[in-house]
């Protein structure tokens, strides 16, 4: 008899996620219109309502100066509780290597209070980054001070179990990216039981390097079809998901016909969410504090690593 925790949410041969930098906001909304469709969630890394790299509305550069819309604030407050991600970009698209540690913390902060001023995040839910230009700066001290992981630009795929995820790998969208070596990329993904992240700005005419719009929804097409073997979720939750994945362990013992199950008390400091444990027997019913959690093709899923799990055989 076996009880483990399972790579990814239930069960599922592979992670994947959709991510976008530089505020791209026009590209977003209709990325956004599309994506909920087929149910796939998407990472927003965004600025302070500026980036040098190609923020366009109605044809215009919008200015360093330029704060987040009040319209911009009502689209990111919307996404977010359909399931997308707003993650950490830096206020105004500063190159890391370019900062000392006092200006990246500066920095840091600045975008968290901004953020949660605006309330688009608050304290404790837990963030991702990525990394502007695509460079991580000399030393990862300050990003690992204020977020749970980040990105850079390009590398390929992830391994499943990431040895830093600080520096996890994408696949780039842009002008040339050819639909067919995109899907592929998943294909590979599920094959080999790899985290896959892509990455981009805007679609169309709009940001640094944009992907036709016509490839990336057939992309998304694909990917939906494709959901039996992959956790389409955002970067956060594949990250937080690693972090719980690798630091909780389970105790069990078989009592009169009921397995009770124990976490090992660990605290995490952000917001869980739910890990899944698979079963190699038959089991009944499963109650944990005082409530019935769903049974699946003998998954369960929990975030309460506080209290037993009783399992009834």
């Amino acid at each position: 008899m076996d009880i483990n925790i399972e790579y990814w949410d239930y069960g599922k041969k592979t992670a994947y996620t959709c991510t976008w930098d530089d505020y791209c906001i026009d590209s977003w909304k209709k990325i956004i219109k599309y994506a909920n469709k087929k149910d796939i969630k998407n990472s927003f890394f965004i600025n302070n309502g500026y980036c040098e790299a190609g923020k366009f509305q109605s044809n215009n550069l919008i200015t360093p100066e330029t704060p987040v819309s009040s319209d911009d604030i009502l689209f990111f407050k919307k996404i977010i509780n359909e399931g997308h991600e707003i993650g950490g970009h830096t206020m105004y698209h500063e190159d890391c290597r370019d900062l000392t540690d006092t200006e990246l913390e500066k920095d840091c902060l600045d975008w968290i209070n901004t953020m949660e001023n605006y309330n688009l995040i608050k304290k404790n839910q837990g963030l991702s980054f990525s990394y502007p230009f695509g460079v991580r700066p000399k030393k990862l001290d300050i990003i690992k001070k204020y977020f749970l992981g980040a990105r850079a630009h390009g590398g390929g795929l992830n391994l499943k179990n990431p040895k830093n995820i600080y520096r996890l790998k994408t696949v780039n969208l842009g002008k040339r990216t050819y639909l067919q070596k995109l899907n592929n990329s998943l294909d590979e993904a599920i094959l080999n039981e790899k985290i896959l992240i892509i990455d981009g700005q805007g679609i169309n005419n709009e940001g640094w390097n944009p992907i036709p719009e016509n490839i990336i929804f057939n992309h998304f097409d694909y990917v939906f079809k494709k959901k039996d073997n992959v956790w389409i979720t955002t970067m956060i939750n594949i990250i937080k998901y690693t972090i719980q994945r690798n630091n909780l362990s389970l105790n069990w013992e078989i009592n009169d016909k009921n397995i009770i199950i124990k976490f090992k008390k660990i605290k995490f400091n952000f917001d869980v969410i739910p890990i899944t444990l698979s079963f190699n027997f038959k089991i009944k019913s499963c109650i944990q504090n005082n409530k019935i959690i769903p049974i699946e093709n003998n998954y369960i899923r929990t975030s309460d690593f506080n209290h037993i799990i009783k399992i009834k055989l």
